[in-house]
């Protein structure tokens, strides 16, 4: 009888050496080889949190097309092939900023002291440095022009240091890897109620950088639409710090604002199909004295990242609001 149990506790005993062995000899899998820092680091790229997600807005700007958006009924946002493109070719005329002494090479563009005054339809590459003047387009009502910011620092002291007083439309394309900059003065003029000012519709697009201190008024405006495609946009003003008149429309890009009033608005309440801001995909970072974005007939902002602090409401519109729940969470 102890024979027989010790033949089976033999047997029980090597199998299970055998099955320690096993286990022993069995390979790591990823997950076991990761230490715990990196196990927390996928944890991090998984999770969908404001603190740890970023837009990749430079790989939004390359694949931006041009389209129709229509946000509500009766309201449909145009972003035209002229708006979303922000190449040029070399036939492109140069304009070199420097105080009393700017230079043109190419047509379409005349000086008089400190100031430059585009004239007709093209494309035109600036860079360079006033201490008080003006970059003016005058051009008519049907011309499309192109202004390419490549290192441009412009201080105005009596307006807008850059003033579109009459086009089809504008683009300021913001040359890769530039720093661009625009200043006004607090005793500024009325008229020209922004640093970077617009009498028609005026877009932004490119990679580079803008940075706008309204000292004046406000950051941006445009009478009409004001789009910003791509690019980093950095506003600071008195009042609001992107103000478009009929609309207010972002594609994407990195837009930080800090302003005394509403950080983004657009107010027209008198015709159809006005008075909306459309937000696509960006990232809205900031301060507002008032509302953060303030619209009229729609709001709409479907994807991004909208962190901004505000004294009055974080979003304020009577009409249409469409505004993504992850959105507002981040």
């Amino acid at each position: 009888m102890k024979k027989k149990l010790l033949i089976v506790f033999g047997v029980v005993l090597c199998m299970s050496l055998s099955g320690c062995a096993e286990k022993a000899q069995k390979p790591a899998t990823d997950t076991d080889r990761k230490t715990g820092t990196e196990q927390n680091e996928d944890t991090e790229k998984k999770t969908d949190t404001g603190e740890n997600e970023k837009i990749d807005t430079e790989t939004l700007a390359k694949e931006i097309k041009a389209k129709d958006v229509t946000i509500a009924d009766g309201i449909t946002v145009k972003f035209s092939k002229f708006e979303v493109n922000s190449e040029y070719d070399s036939s492109a005329t140069v304009i070199r900023l420097k105080d009393n002494e700017i230079a043109v090479e190419g047509e379409g563009a005349s000086t008089n002291g400190n100031v430059v005054t585009i004239s007709k339809e093209g494309t035109y590459v600036i860079s360079g440095k006033l201490t008080d003047g003006q970059i003016i387009v005058e051009a008519a009502k049907t011309d499309k022009i192109q202004l390419v910011l490549n290192g441009v620092d412009v201080t105005c002291t009596n307006g807008a240091p850059l003033c579109v007083k009459s086009a089809d439309k504008t683009v300021l394309t913001l040359a890769e890897g530039s720093e661009n900059i625009f200043t006004d003065a607090p005793h500024g003029n009325e008229e020209q109620n922004a640093c970077v000012f617009s009498k028609d519709d005026l877009a932004v697009n490119g990679t580079g950088t803008l940075t706008v201190n309204g000292k004046y008024n406000n950051g941006i405006g445009s009478k009409n639409d004001l789009e910003i495609i791509s690019g980093t946009v950095n506003v600071t003003a008195v009042k609001n710090g992107l103000k478009g008149n009929d609309s207010v429309a972002v594609l994407t890009g990195d837009i930080h604002i800090t302003a005394g009033k509403d950080g983004i608005k657009s107010d027209n309440d008198t015709e159809a199909g006005k008075g909306y801001v459309y937000i696509e995909n960006a990232s809205i970072t900031g301060k507002a004295g008032d509302d953060g974005i303030q619209a009229v007939s729609a709001l709409v902002f479907s994807k991004g990242i909208y962190q901004v602090e505000c004294e009055g409401k974080k979003t304020n519109c009577e009409g249409v609001n469409k505004i993504a729940e992850e959105v507002m969470t981040k």
